[in-house]
Parts: structure tokens; sequence; C-alpha cells
């Protein structure tokens, strides 16, 4: 029995994590926020179900994803899937390709992301942009191996590092909470923004199975970008 394989079968069934409009809302503020073009090439690296990479398709851009099981198209048959072990494997595409590679919540499952992330470098077109996605070990430091497939933290700096050694610049590296009411440019947002704050540090960790803004005020991640 291949673990690797029944990852995303067992942890993110549809049963256990059912789709949301998280996706939508996600991508919608990553096209907004970095100035993506509809009709951008996009790479998702181990797409999982796919659901974020068919956001960008969504939108009008032209989605590619690489994992080692093939289980995004049951759900999205638009994607352009190939099979690639990201461990050991090229990425099967030739250099200068893409406009944008997208990962979330992905290079923490590897104990060595020099091969990712090289090559994503190679792939993308020159002043192509990375966005990677990863949780915040610091905000994460009590429940980060409760996923046994975690095997390398990040913080702020250790993230930034880790592209820029693979040449990547403009390099940025920020705590990112995955609530949308917070990405807003207006006063409801900081309010809300202060009410997370406060939900993180004075909310019992109990109340995240029951509350996801707690959930999400507590287990923030890291968003980090940078070009070729």
């Amino acid at each position: 029995m291949n673990i690797k394989k029944n990852y995303v079968k067992t942890i993110y069934s549809d049963k256990s994590k059912p789709f949301t409009k998280y996706p939508n809302k996600l991508i919608n503020y990553l096209i907004e926020t970095y100035n993506i073009k509809k009709d951008s090439k996009v790479l998702d690296l181990c797409c999982g179900r796919g659901e974020f990479i068919n956001e960008f398709i969504n939108f009008g851009c032209e989605g590619f994803a690489v994992d080692i099981d093939n289980i995004c198209m049951k759900y999205f048959p638009k994607i352009i899937y190939k099979e690639c072990d990201l461990v050991k494997d090229k990425l099967p595409f030739n250099n200068d390709n893409f406009d944008v590679v997208f990962n979330k919540s992905v290079i923490e499952h590897f104990h060595n992301p020099e091969n990712i992330l090289s090559e994503a470098y190679r792939v993308l077109k020159p002043g192509g942009l990375i966005i990677t996605l990863t949780p915040s070990w610091i905000h994460n430091i009590k429940n980060f191996y409760d996923d046994f497939t975690h095997v390398q933290p990040y913080n702020k700096v250790s993230l930034k590092d880790s592209h820029e050694m693979m040449n990547f610049i403009e390099v940025k590296s920020r705590n990112f909470i995955q609530l949308p009411v917070l990405w807003k440019k207006n006063l409801f947002s900081k309010f809300m923004l202060l009410v997370s704050l406060l939900a993180r540090y004075l909310a019992p960790n109990y109340l995240k199975k029951k509350s996801k803004f707690i959930f999400f005020s507590k287990e923030v991640m890291l968003i980090c970008t940078g070009k070729k």
C-alpha cells in the first residue's frame, strides 16, 4: 500500500474535508493582489483534489497540475494533469514555461525543498511568479505534527531564505490568516483583525473544533512570493 497515494483520499476525503467556497476566495485574492492576468499559464505543485488550480482555470488561466495521484481528474477534468513525484522527479515541462507556479500546504511535507524550488524556478518564465503557502511554525507548534507526513516546519525567515537560495528575487514572506473577511482594506477588516488577534491569544484551543474563525485565527499560514 502506498501511503503517499492514499494521503489525499484519506486526509482530504469528501467526508472529512468537504469542498467549500474558500478556494475561490483565496485564488481571487491572489489574482488581485499579485496582478495575475487571464490567459496566464499556472502550475499547481502537488495539487491534491485540484480545487485551487480549478479556480485559476475558472478565472481564465491555463491550469496545469502535478501530483503522484490523479484524483484531481475525478473532480476537475479540465486540469492539464501530469504525474510527478517531486521527491525525486523533474517536472515534466520545458524550461521557461509558466507565468505562475503555485503551491499550498506542500513544502512542509518534504525534508529538503531543493528539488521542488529548483524545478519551480526552472519551469517559470523570466519574471514569472512563485506563490508558496505553508503553516507558520510559530503559530502551529502544538499541532504541526498532527499530520504525520509533516516533516519540515518554516518561519518567515527560513521560508524566505529557502526561496532566495534557489535564486528567486524580490522574495517576500509574511504571515497569512485564512479568513477572507480580513483581506479587504477597510475599517471593518481592520476591526476583525483585532478580533482575530484576541481570539488567537484568548480563546481556548478546544473552541477550534467549534469555530472556523477561531481555528484559522490560531492556525496562521505563511505566504512567500518571489520572481525569476
